[in-house]
Protein backbone atom coordinates (compact mmCIF):
# COMPACT_ATOMS: atom_id res chain seq x y z
CA UNK A 1 0.00 0.00 0.00
CA UNK A 2 2.87 2.38 0.84
CA UNK A 3 4.41 1.71 -2.59
CA UNK A 4 1.13 2.63 -4.30
CA UNK A 5 0.91 5.87 -2.29
CA UNK A 6 4.52 6.77 -3.12
CA UNK A 7 3.91 6.11 -6.82
CA UNK A 8 0.80 8.29 -6.80
CA UNK A 9 2.69 11.10 -5.03
CA UNK A 10 5.51 10.88 -7.59
CA UNK A 11 3.05 11.13 -10.47
CA UNK A 12 1.42 14.12 -8.83
CA UNK A 13 4.78 15.87 -8.60
CA UNK A 14 5.56 15.15 -12.24
CA UNK A 15 2.18 16.39 -13.49
CA UNK A 16 2.04 20.21 -13.84
CA UNK A 17 -0.41 21.82 -11.50
CA UNK A 18 -1.48 24.26 -14.22
CA UNK A 19 -1.27 22.40 -17.53
CA UNK A 20 -1.95 24.95 -20.26
CA UNK A 21 -5.47 24.99 -21.70
CA UNK A 22 -7.98 27.39 -23.21
CA UNK A 23 -9.26 28.11 -19.69
CA UNK A 24 -5.97 29.89 -18.99
CA UNK A 25 -6.66 32.48 -21.69
CA UNK A 26 -8.30 35.86 -21.36
CA UNK A 27 -9.62 37.47 -24.53
CA UNK A 28 -11.72 40.26 -25.95
CA UNK A 29 -14.15 40.49 -28.83
CA UNK A 30 -13.40 42.87 -31.70
CA UNK A 31 -16.52 44.49 -33.20
CA UNK A 32 -18.48 41.40 -32.29
CA UNK A 33 -16.84 39.23 -34.94
CA UNK A 34 -13.27 38.28 -33.98
CA UNK A 35 -11.19 37.47 -30.91
CA UNK A 36 -7.92 38.90 -29.59
CA UNK A 37 -6.06 36.89 -26.96
CA UNK A 38 -5.23 39.37 -24.20
CA UNK A 39 -3.70 37.41 -21.33
CA UNK A 40 -2.72 34.00 -20.04
CA UNK A 41 -2.40 32.55 -16.56
CA UNK A 42 1.32 32.98 -15.89
CA UNK A 43 1.36 29.63 -14.06
CA UNK A 44 0.22 27.73 -17.16
CA UNK A 45 2.80 25.17 -18.22
CA UNK A 46 3.62 22.68 -20.94
CA UNK A 47 2.18 22.77 -24.44
CA UNK A 48 -0.53 25.21 -25.41
CA UNK A 49 -2.65 25.00 -28.54
CA UNK A 50 -4.54 28.24 -29.04
CA UNK A 51 -7.94 27.39 -30.55
CA UNK A 52 -8.91 28.75 -33.98
CA UNK A 53 -12.30 29.82 -32.61
CA UNK A 54 -13.70 30.72 -29.22
CA UNK A 55 -17.47 30.75 -28.78
CA UNK A 56 -17.81 30.49 -32.54
CA UNK A 57 -15.66 33.58 -33.22
CA UNK A 58 -12.31 33.45 -35.05
CA UNK A 59 -9.11 34.20 -33.17
CA UNK A 60 -7.30 36.77 -35.34
CA UNK A 61 -4.68 38.39 -33.13
CA UNK A 62 -2.38 37.87 -30.15
CA UNK A 63 -2.44 41.04 -28.10
CA UNK A 64 0.42 42.96 -26.52
CA UNK A 65 1.95 41.19 -23.48
CA UNK A 66 -0.58 38.33 -23.89
CA UNK A 67 1.83 35.58 -22.81
CA UNK A 68 4.56 37.73 -21.29
CA UNK A 69 6.66 35.94 -18.67
CA UNK A 70 4.69 32.68 -18.87
CA UNK A 71 7.98 31.05 -18.02
CA UNK A 72 6.67 27.47 -17.81
CA UNK A 73 5.15 27.27 -21.28
CA UNK A 74 7.22 24.92 -23.47
CA UNK A 75 5.44 25.19 -26.82
CA UNK A 76 2.71 27.29 -28.38
CA UNK A 77 0.74 26.61 -31.54
CA UNK A 78 -0.87 29.72 -33.00
CA UNK A 79 -3.89 28.89 -35.21
CA UNK A 80 -4.47 29.77 -38.85
CA UNK A 81 -6.46 32.95 -39.06
CA UNK A 82 -4.19 34.94 -36.76
CA UNK A 83 -2.68 37.88 -38.66
CA UNK A 84 -1.00 39.88 -35.91
CA UNK A 85 1.32 39.00 -33.03
CA UNK A 86 1.47 42.04 -30.79
CA UNK A 87 4.45 43.66 -29.13
CA UNK A 88 5.98 41.79 -26.19
CA UNK A 89 3.43 38.98 -26.77
CA UNK A 90 5.79 36.20 -25.61
CA UNK A 91 8.53 38.23 -23.94
CA UNK A 92 10.32 36.34 -21.18
CA UNK A 93 8.84 32.90 -21.98
CA UNK A 94 12.15 31.36 -21.02
CA UNK A 95 11.06 27.70 -21.28
CA UNK A 96 9.46 28.06 -24.70
CA UNK A 97 11.34 25.74 -27.09
CA UNK A 98 9.07 25.85 -30.13
CA UNK A 99 6.42 28.09 -31.57
CA UNK A 100 4.32 27.55 -34.68
CA UNK A 101 3.56 30.79 -36.52
CA UNK A 102 0.94 30.15 -39.22
CA UNK A 103 0.71 31.38 -42.78
CA UNK A 104 -1.39 34.53 -42.75
CA UNK A 105 0.55 36.33 -40.02
CA UNK A 106 1.71 39.63 -41.51
CA UNK A 107 3.06 41.40 -38.44
CA UNK A 108 5.39 40.35 -35.63
CA UNK A 109 5.45 43.16 -33.10
CA UNK A 110 8.18 44.81 -31.07
CA UNK A 111 10.07 42.41 -28.78
CA UNK A 112 7.41 39.77 -29.49
CA UNK A 113 9.69 36.83 -28.55
CA UNK A 114 12.43 38.72 -26.74
CA UNK A 115 14.06 36.74 -23.95
CA UNK A 116 12.68 33.37 -25.09
CA UNK A 117 16.01 31.84 -24.14
CA UNK A 118 14.94 28.23 -24.77
CA UNK A 119 13.65 28.80 -28.32
CA UNK A 120 15.84 26.80 -30.72
CA UNK A 121 14.32 27.44 -34.14
CA UNK A 122 11.67 29.55 -35.77
CA UNK A 123 10.09 29.70 -39.21
CA UNK A 124 8.67 33.07 -40.14
CA UNK A 125 5.76 32.70 -42.60
CA UNK A 126 5.58 34.17 -46.10
CA UNK A 127 3.13 36.95 -45.29
CA UNK A 128 5.51 38.78 -42.93
CA UNK A 129 7.16 41.83 -44.53
CA UNK A 130 9.11 43.22 -41.60
CA UNK A 131 10.64 41.81 -38.44
CA UNK A 132 10.04 44.30 -35.69
CA UNK A 133 12.36 45.91 -33.17
CA UNK A 134 13.81 43.32 -30.83
CA UNK A 135 11.46 40.60 -32.10
CA UNK A 136 13.86 37.76 -31.18
CA UNK A 137 16.34 39.63 -29.01
CA UNK A 138 18.24 37.47 -26.49
CA UNK A 139 16.86 34.19 -27.81
CA UNK A 140 20.17 32.68 -26.79
CA UNK A 141 19.38 29.09 -27.84
CA UNK A 142 18.14 30.05 -31.30
CA UNK A 143 20.30 28.23 -33.86
CA UNK A 144 18.12 28.41 -36.95
CA UNK A 145 15.89 31.08 -38.47
CA UNK A 146 14.03 30.89 -41.77
CA UNK A 147 13.21 34.34 -43.13
CA UNK A 148 10.79 34.43 -46.08
CA UNK A 149 11.27 36.23 -49.39
CA UNK A 150 8.64 38.86 -48.62
CA UNK A 151 10.61 40.42 -45.76
CA UNK A 152 12.03 43.81 -46.74
CA UNK A 153 13.31 45.07 -43.39
CA UNK A 154 15.22 43.55 -40.50
CA UNK A 155 14.29 45.82 -37.61
CA UNK A 156 16.66 47.24 -35.04
CA UNK A 157 17.66 44.75 -32.31
CA UNK A 158 15.72 42.01 -34.16
CA UNK A 159 18.23 39.24 -33.33
CA UNK A 160 20.52 41.03 -30.92
CA UNK A 161 22.16 38.68 -28.43
CA UNK A 162 21.13 35.48 -30.25
CA UNK A 163 24.42 33.90 -29.28
CA UNK A 164 23.49 30.42 -30.59
CA UNK A 165 22.83 31.61 -34.14
CA UNK A 166 25.59 30.29 -36.45
CA UNK A 167 24.48 31.45 -39.90
CA UNK A 168 21.83 33.64 -41.43
CA UNK A 169 20.65 34.08 -45.01
CA UNK A 170 18.70 37.24 -45.69
CA UNK A 171 16.26 37.04 -48.61
CA UNK A 172 16.67 39.10 -51.76
CA UNK A 173 13.86 41.50 -50.87
CA UNK A 174 15.60 42.90 -47.79
CA UNK A 175 16.64 46.52 -48.32
CA UNK A 176 17.77 47.58 -44.85
CA UNK A 177 19.40 46.04 -41.80
CA UNK A 178 18.49 47.97 -38.69
CA UNK A 179 20.63 49.22 -35.81
CA UNK A 180 21.96 46.41 -33.59
CA UNK A 181 20.05 43.86 -35.69
CA UNK A 182 22.57 41.06 -35.12
CA UNK A 183 24.89 42.56 -32.51
CA UNK A 184 26.20 40.10 -29.97
CA UNK A 185 25.52 37.04 -32.15
CA UNK A 186 28.83 35.68 -30.97
CA UNK A 187 28.63 32.32 -32.79
CA UNK A 188 27.55 33.74 -36.14
CA UNK A 189 30.19 32.59 -38.65
CA UNK A 190 28.60 33.66 -41.91
CA UNK A 191 25.97 36.02 -43.18
CA UNK A 192 24.64 36.52 -46.69
CA UNK A 193 23.65 40.12 -47.34
CA UNK A 194 21.48 40.39 -50.50
CA UNK A 195 22.02 42.80 -53.38
CA UNK A 196 18.97 44.91 -52.52
CA UNK A 197 20.37 46.15 -49.20
CA UNK A 198 21.23 49.86 -49.31
CA UNK A 199 22.11 50.54 -45.68
CA UNK A 200 23.67 48.67 -42.79
CA UNK A 201 22.62 50.18 -39.49
CA UNK A 202 24.67 51.33 -36.52
CA UNK A 203 26.08 48.42 -34.48
CA UNK A 204 24.36 45.98 -36.89
CA UNK A 205 26.96 43.18 -36.46
CA UNK A 206 28.89 44.49 -33.47
CA UNK A 207 30.63 41.79 -31.40
CA UNK A 208 29.87 39.00 -33.85
CA UNK A 209 33.17 37.57 -32.73
CA UNK A 210 33.02 34.38 -34.85
CA UNK A 211 32.26 36.12 -38.15
CA UNK A 212 35.21 35.44 -40.47
CA UNK A 213 34.28 37.22 -43.69
CA UNK A 214 31.60 39.48 -45.04
CA UNK A 215 30.77 40.69 -48.54
CA UNK A 216 28.87 43.94 -48.64
CA UNK A 217 26.76 44.20 -51.83
CA UNK A 218 27.05 46.87 -54.50
CA UNK A 219 23.87 48.72 -53.53
CA UNK A 220 25.05 49.69 -50.05
CA UNK A 221 25.87 53.39 -49.74
CA UNK A 222 26.29 53.68 -45.98
CA UNK A 223 27.92 51.53 -43.32
CA UNK A 224 26.71 52.63 -39.92
CA UNK A 225 28.53 53.51 -36.71
CA UNK A 226 30.38 50.54 -35.18
CA UNK A 227 28.59 48.26 -37.67
CA UNK A 228 31.24 45.51 -37.46
CA UNK A 229 33.09 46.65 -34.35
CA UNK A 230 34.51 43.82 -32.25
CA UNK A 231 34.26 41.20 -35.00
CA UNK A 232 37.53 39.76 -33.80
CA UNK A 233 37.61 36.80 -36.25
CA UNK A 234 36.94 38.91 -39.34
CA UNK A 235 39.91 38.45 -41.69
CA UNK A 236 38.56 40.05 -44.84
CA UNK A 237 35.88 42.48 -45.87
CA UNK A 238 34.83 43.67 -49.30
CA UNK A 239 33.57 47.25 -49.38
CA UNK A 240 31.94 47.96 -52.75
CA UNK A 241 32.05 50.99 -55.00
CA UNK A 242 29.05 53.11 -54.15
CA UNK A 243 29.70 53.32 -50.42
CA UNK A 244 30.14 57.00 -49.66
CA UNK A 245 30.29 56.94 -45.88
CA UNK A 246 31.91 54.60 -43.39
CA UNK A 247 30.64 55.42 -39.91
CA UNK A 248 32.55 56.02 -36.71
CA UNK A 249 34.25 52.86 -35.44
CA UNK A 250 32.70 50.73 -38.20
CA UNK A 251 35.51 48.13 -38.15
CA UNK A 252 37.12 49.04 -34.84
CA UNK A 253 38.82 46.22 -32.93
CA UNK A 254 38.54 43.75 -35.81
CA UNK A 255 41.81 42.36 -34.58
CA UNK A 256 42.16 39.65 -37.28
CA UNK A 257 41.62 41.98 -40.25
CA UNK A 258 44.83 42.04 -42.31
CA UNK A 259 43.99 44.24 -45.29
CA UNK A 260 41.27 46.52 -46.50
CA UNK A 261 40.56 48.39 -49.72
CA UNK A 262 38.48 51.52 -49.37
CA UNK A 263 36.59 52.24 -52.63
CA UNK A 264 36.96 55.48 -54.57
CA UNK A 265 33.37 56.47 -53.82
CA UNK A 266 34.19 57.02 -50.13
CA UNK A 267 34.71 60.70 -49.31
CA UNK A 268 35.01 60.49 -45.53
CA UNK A 269 36.08 57.91 -42.97
CA UNK A 270 34.58 58.40 -39.53
CA UNK A 271 36.35 58.66 -36.22
CA UNK A 272 38.09 55.46 -35.12
CA UNK A 273 36.94 53.42 -38.12
CA UNK A 274 39.83 50.95 -37.92
CA UNK A 275 41.07 51.66 -34.40
CA UNK A 276 42.57 48.59 -32.74
CA UNK A 277 42.87 46.54 -35.95
CA UNK A 278 46.17 45.22 -34.67
CA UNK A 279 46.87 42.83 -37.59
CA UNK A 280 46.10 45.28 -40.36
CA UNK A 281 49.24 45.39 -42.51
CA UNK A 282 48.02 47.26 -45.57
CA UNK A 283 45.31 49.70 -46.47
CA UNK A 284 44.42 51.20 -49.84
CA UNK A 285 43.06 54.72 -49.52
CA UNK A 286 41.24 56.11 -52.59
CA UNK A 287 41.89 59.34 -54.48
CA UNK A 288 38.50 60.84 -53.63
CA UNK A 289 39.05 60.84 -49.89
CA UNK A 290 39.38 64.34 -48.46
CA UNK A 291 39.74 63.68 -44.74
CA UNK A 292 41.33 61.09 -42.48
CA UNK A 293 39.23 61.29 -39.33
CA UNK A 294 40.35 61.28 -35.71
CA UNK A 295 41.97 58.04 -34.52
CA UNK A 296 41.00 56.24 -37.76
CA UNK A 297 44.02 53.90 -37.70
CA UNK A 298 45.03 54.33 -34.04
CA UNK A 299 46.46 51.15 -32.59
CA UNK A 300 46.99 49.47 -35.97
CA UNK A 301 50.28 48.15 -34.67
CA UNK A 302 51.08 45.98 -37.74
CA UNK A 303 50.66 48.75 -40.33
CA UNK A 304 54.06 49.38 -41.93
CA UNK A 305 53.50 52.07 -44.55
CA UNK A 306 50.84 54.51 -45.69
CA UNK A 307 50.52 56.63 -48.82
CA UNK A 308 47.84 59.25 -48.59
CA UNK A 309 46.30 60.24 -51.94
CA UNK A 310 46.17 63.67 -53.49
CA UNK A 311 43.09 65.49 -52.35
CA UNK A 312 43.37 64.71 -48.64
CA UNK A 313 43.25 68.05 -46.82
CA UNK A 314 43.08 66.98 -43.20
CA UNK A 315 44.63 64.30 -41.01
CA UNK A 316 42.70 64.20 -37.75
CA UNK A 317 43.94 64.03 -34.18
CA UNK A 318 45.52 60.69 -33.31
CA UNK A 319 44.86 59.36 -36.82
CA UNK A 320 47.85 56.99 -36.71
CA UNK A 321 48.46 57.03 -32.97
CA UNK A 322 50.26 53.92 -31.73
CA UNK A 323 51.04 52.52 -35.18
CA UNK A 324 54.23 51.10 -33.75
CA UNK A 325 55.32 49.29 -36.95
CA UNK A 326 54.76 52.26 -39.24
CA UNK A 327 58.07 53.10 -40.89
CA UNK A 328 57.04 55.28 -43.83
CA UNK A 329 54.37 57.88 -44.53
CA UNK A 330 53.87 60.01 -47.63
CA UNK A 331 51.73 63.11 -47.12
CA UNK A 332 50.45 64.96 -50.22
CA UNK A 333 50.77 68.69 -50.75
CA UNK A 334 46.97 69.07 -50.49
CA UNK A 335 47.10 68.52 -46.71
CA UNK A 336 46.51 71.77 -44.86
CA UNK A 337 45.84 70.46 -41.36
CA UNK A 338 47.35 67.73 -39.21
CA UNK A 339 45.79 67.18 -35.80
CA UNK A 340 47.49 66.73 -32.46
CA UNK A 341 49.24 63.43 -31.96
CA UNK A 342 48.46 62.27 -35.49
CA UNK A 343 51.64 60.17 -35.53
CA UNK A 344 52.30 59.93 -31.81
CA UNK A 345 53.94 56.69 -30.62
CA UNK A 346 54.91 55.68 -34.14
CA UNK A 347 58.17 54.48 -32.66
CA UNK A 348 59.46 52.66 -35.76
CA UNK A 349 59.12 55.68 -38.07
CA UNK A 350 62.08 55.94 -40.48
CA UNK A 351 60.74 58.11 -43.27
CA UNK A 352 58.14 60.84 -43.58
CA UNK A 353 57.76 62.55 -46.94
CA UNK A 354 55.72 65.69 -47.01
CA UNK A 355 55.12 66.95 -50.55
CA UNK A 356 54.40 70.58 -49.94
CA UNK A 357 54.77 73.52 -47.56
CA UNK A 358 53.98 72.99 -43.89
CA UNK A 359 50.24 72.74 -43.27
CA UNK A 360 48.48 75.13 -40.95
CA UNK A 361 48.69 74.20 -37.30
CA UNK A 362 47.12 75.65 -34.22
CA UNK A 363 49.67 77.91 -32.47
CA UNK A 364 51.21 76.58 -29.30
CA UNK A 365 49.85 78.03 -26.10
CA UNK A 366 52.25 79.74 -23.68
CA UNK A 367 51.90 76.79 -21.34
CA UNK A 368 52.88 74.37 -24.12
CA UNK A 369 55.85 76.54 -25.12
CA UNK A 370 57.12 76.51 -21.54
CA UNK A 371 56.67 72.75 -21.43
CA UNK A 372 58.68 72.30 -24.63
CA UNK A 373 61.41 74.63 -23.45
CA UNK A 374 61.64 72.76 -20.19
CA UNK A 375 61.86 69.37 -21.95
CA UNK A 376 64.03 70.53 -24.85
CA UNK A 377 62.47 72.35 -27.76
CA UNK A 378 64.53 70.33 -30.25
CA UNK A 379 62.84 67.07 -29.25
CA UNK A 380 60.73 66.03 -32.25
CA UNK A 381 58.99 63.32 -30.23
CA UNK A 382 57.61 65.94 -27.89
CA UNK A 383 56.56 68.13 -30.79
CA UNK A 384 54.93 65.19 -32.51
CA UNK A 385 52.91 64.35 -29.44
CA UNK A 386 51.50 67.85 -29.17
CA UNK A 387 51.07 69.56 -32.51
CA UNK A 388 52.27 67.38 -35.37
CA UNK A 389 55.61 67.02 -37.11
CA UNK A 390 56.52 67.94 -40.68
CA UNK A 391 59.51 67.44 -42.97
CA UNK A 392 60.12 68.92 -46.42
CA UNK A 393 60.23 66.61 -49.42
CA UNK A 394 64.03 66.50 -49.63
CA UNK A 395 64.35 65.27 -46.02
CA UNK A 396 63.29 61.75 -46.96
CA UNK A 397 65.35 59.56 -44.69
CA UNK A 398 65.41 59.95 -40.94
CA UNK A 399 68.04 57.25 -40.48
CA UNK A 400 70.94 59.69 -40.96
CA UNK A 401 69.86 61.75 -38.00
CA UNK A 402 68.48 59.12 -35.65
CA UNK A 403 71.58 58.76 -33.52
CA UNK A 404 72.24 55.06 -34.03
CA UNK A 405 69.65 52.32 -34.08
CA UNK A 406 67.89 53.28 -30.88
CA UNK A 407 64.83 54.69 -32.60
CA UNK A 408 65.15 57.87 -30.57
CA UNK A 409 64.57 61.12 -32.44
CA UNK A 410 66.32 63.53 -30.12
CA UNK A 411 69.27 64.11 -32.51
CA UNK A 412 67.11 65.24 -35.42
CA UNK A 413 68.08 68.74 -36.54
CA UNK A 414 65.22 71.19 -36.90
CA UNK A 415 64.88 73.16 -40.13
CA UNK A 416 63.39 76.66 -40.46
CA UNK A 417 60.30 77.44 -42.60
CA UNK A 418 59.30 74.45 -44.65
CA UNK A 419 60.87 72.12 -42.18
CA UNK A 420 59.90 70.88 -38.76
CA UNK A 421 60.04 74.07 -36.70
CA UNK A 422 56.76 75.01 -35.03
CA UNK A 423 56.13 78.62 -34.10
Amino acid sequence: MKRVLLTLCSLALLTPAFAASVEDLSYSTNDGDTITIRDCNENASGDLIIPATINGKKVTSIGMFAFSYCSSLTSVTIPKGVTTIGGWAFVGCSSLTSVTIPEGVTEIGLYAFSGCSGLTSVTIPEGVTSIGYGAFEDCTSLTSVTIPEGVTEIGSYAFRGCSGLTSITLPEGVTSIGDDAFSGCSNLTSVTIPEGVTSIGDYAFRDCSSLTSVTIPEGVTEIGLYAFSGCTSLTSVTIPEGVTEIGYGAFSYCSSLTSVTIPSSVTSIGRGTFVGCSRLTSVTIPEGLTEIGECVFAGCSSLTSVTLPKGVTKIGEGAFWGCSSLTSVTIPSSVTEIGRGAFERCTAMKEMIFKGPPPNVEPLSEEEKLFLEHNGVLNPRTLLATKGYYLPEHAKAWEKVLGGETGEWNNLQMEPLGGAMLE
